[in-house]
């Protein structure tokens, strides 16, 4: 690809705004309902209404339960033999010593459970960087030469992101992206540092700015309105990854008797970025109203009314300014004509449709034995477990798809150390280029397992090796989560 102009970037980005128009509208939707930004009806004109965030508990239980913090890597060697299935297992441990890292270096959201959580909005985007400056200046002078070579392989360079979706744009049907926009503001400072060639007029030092890049695996350009600053891609590809949480399906094209399709044939972003929540946002917005409903109508009937024919202004501000247990004086007040406004009785199954409306989201998202709520009708062990067991289902897809973009960023960062020629030192193991083997494909998952589901796993896995249906590092690997068996024989049999 030639070296690419603002026309070009422009004409790239005007079309991908349209591919992602609907989605972002769609996408807003789902993100008001986990705020709470939404209307609801209310008799309460001018009044705080509540807004519950069964939404957003729900998203979070979810993404609390099902995705751990100890992610496990494995790793296949590149062909058979000691040497590279020991390559492997290095890869291995240096895999998931990042994963670990990345969750708490720099000061930003985790990155793995951010993502959990906007596939469960319907789409989720990670982004990989490599953070240079970590290493600093080669400085001068021997002793200080020596002691900055020695901290080098302790440095870690990565930076992985989930950012919102919206402000990142992606050809939304190749799994490998092949360009990526991504609008960021950035302080004036912070570009200047960064990008000294782009001219950004008379801003001040902290003045933030919007920025945009455009990436290709052969270049990188920064922009600022429609001045440009073009920098080869010295990695030779676009580091973000993306997935849709597979909730959705592609809509029925509509035709025309005689004319063929009448419109474009999808898959479209907005079919495929279907919310865990989509089906059921009407019934939490109900469930939201009626709850209020049911509150007004408790005030109403605690702080009831009073209704009089007569001018009882003094009557009326002795008992809003009277405490509990206070005498107002009824002097010259005719206490017949001060008639309390009645609350109407509501029949019982009225009380019921709440309960309706939350049985509909447990169904539409999954039960709540993920929060932590136990239903009566369950009263062992076993019944909690397979009762977890099947909500775990509903999140699996978007489980999957978290660990394809793990597994793709965790490529990048492999990718990356080697393309620098560096060094890394990290979870007990010595890293380089030369440890891939020119492979950069890893194996991610962050499922987490209940502890029953664990115990289970480990006893039918003992038994499988003893009859001889499985190997030892079979088992050590599927059932006991343990990639390099080396010293740990005796742990599993003990």
């Amino acid at each position: 690809m030639s070296e690419p102009t603002y026309a070009d970037i422009e004409e790239h980005r005007q079309g991908l705004l349209k591919q992602w128009e609907k989605f972002r509208e769609q996408y807003k939707e789902i993100e008001a309902l986990l705020n709470g930004d939404y209307l609801i009806r209310t008799i309460r004109k001018d009044k705080k209404s509540f807004k519950l965030g069964i939404a957003a508990t729900k998203m979070q239980a979810m993404v609390d339960s099902m995705i751990t913090n100890k992610p496990k890597v494995t790793r296949e060697p590149i062909a058979e033999g000691i040497a590279h299935k020991d390559l492997a297992n290095k890869g291995e441990k240096w895999g998931e010593a990042v994963l670990e890292e990345i969750a708490v270096a720099k000061q930003m959201v985790p990155p793995f459970k951010s993502a959990g959580r906007y596939l469960g909005m319907g789409y989720a985007i990670l982004v990989t960087r490599l953070d240079d400056s970590v290493y600093g200046k080669k400085p001068e002078g021997k002793a200080k030469r020596e002691k900055w070579e020695k901290e080098k392989p302790f440095k870690f360079p990565f930076v992985i992101e989930a950012p919102n979706p919206c402000r990142i744009l992606l050809p939304p049907m190749e799994r490998e992206p092949s360009m990526a926009i991504e609008s960021q503001t950035l302080k004036v400072f912070e570009v200047q540092s960064r990008y000294p060639g782009l001219e950004l007029g008379s801003s001040k030092m902290y003045d933030q700015v919007e920025i945009v890049h455009f990436w290709t695996p052969e270049w990188h350009v920064v922009c600022k309105g429609t001045e440009i600053f073009v920098l080869p891609n010295v990695y030779g590809f676009v580091s973000y990854t993306h997935a849709f949480a597979g909730y959705g399906w592609e809509h029925a094209p509509t035709y025309s008797v005689g004319e063929g399709s009448q419109s474009d044939l999808g898959p479209h972003p907005e079919d495929l970025a279907r919310s865990l929540l989509w089906s059921a946002k009407d019934s939490i917005i109900a469930t939201v109203e009626i709850t209020n409903a049911m509150h007004e109508y408790a005030m109403r009937g605690i702080f009831y009314t009073l209704l009089t024919p007569g001018d009882n202004e003094g009557i009326a501000r002795q008992l809003a300014e009277a405490d509990i247990g206070a005498i107002v004086s009824t002097e010259g007040v005719d206490p017949t004509k001060i008639i309390p406004l009645s609350t109407p009785d509501l029949p019982p199954y009225i009380f019921n449709v709440d309960s309706l409306f939350k049985q509909e989201i447990e169904m539409d998202t999954f039960p709540a034995v993920v929060q932590g709520e136990i239903a009566p009708n369950v009263t062992t062990a076993t019944q909690t477990a397979v009762s977890l067991s099947a909500a775990r289902m509903k999140f699996e897809l978007p489980i999957q798809q978290l660990n394809y973009m793990a597994s793709m960023s965790l490529g990048y960062c492999a990718r990356m150390l080697t393309a620098i020629g560096e060094t890394m030192r990290i979870g007990g193991v010595t890293i380089n280029g030369d440890t891939f083997e020119g492979n950069y494909r890893f194996k991610v998952d962050f499922m987490s397992k209940d502890p029953g589901e664990r115990l289970r796993a480990s006893a039918d896995g003992r038994e499988e090796v003893k009859l001889g249906g499985k190997s030892l590092e079979t088992h050590m690997q599927e059932d006991e989560g343990i990639g390099d068996a080396t010293g740990e024989t005796m742990k599993i049999w003990i």
